[in-house]
């Protein structure tokens, strides 16, 4: 539900190590593949 997105942007619920949160919308898949890389190509991943 997205009853539960506005606690979680306002508390930040912790992640656990190892795993990744991801938010996303209507990408088309390339779009949202491209910027995964990007994003963990940024922290080594």
């Amino acid at each position: 539900s997205f009853g539960g997105v506005e606690r979680r942007a306002k508390r930040g619920d912790a992640v656990p190590p190892g795993f990744v949160r991801l938010s996303v919308g209507c990408e088309p898949v390339e779009e949202l593949w491209q910027a995964i890389e990007a994003s963990l190509d940024g922290i080594g991943g």
